[in-house]
C-alpha cells in the first residue's frame, strides 16, 4: 500500500468533496494498485492575495479498482 498526494483544481476537489465526482479514468503513471491511498491537496484556480489565508485542504481517499 502506497500513499500518493495529488494536487488538484479546486472545482473538481470540491466535486469530489461532495460526493459528486467518485471517480476519474487517467493514465497509470504512478503505478496506483488497489488499496492505495489518495491524498487530494486542493489547489485554487485563482490567484489569492499575499495578505490573505487560504488553508490548504487534503481528502483522502482508497483506490478501489483500478482498469
Amino acid at each position: 500500500m502506497k500513499t500518493h498526494r495529488l494536487k488538484t483544481l479546486a472545482p473538481y476537489w470540491d466535486r469530489v468533496y461532495t460526493g459528486e465526482k467518485t471517480f476519474e479514468i487517467r493514465k497509470n503513471d504512478r503505478d496506483f494498485q488497489v488499496g492505495d491511498v489518495l491524498e487530494l491537496e486542493r489547489i485554487e484556480t485563482e490567484k489569492v492575495p499575499i495578505n490573505s489565508f487560504v488553508p490548504n485542504a487534503i481528502l483522502k481517499a482508497d483506490v478501489k479498482y483500478v482498469l
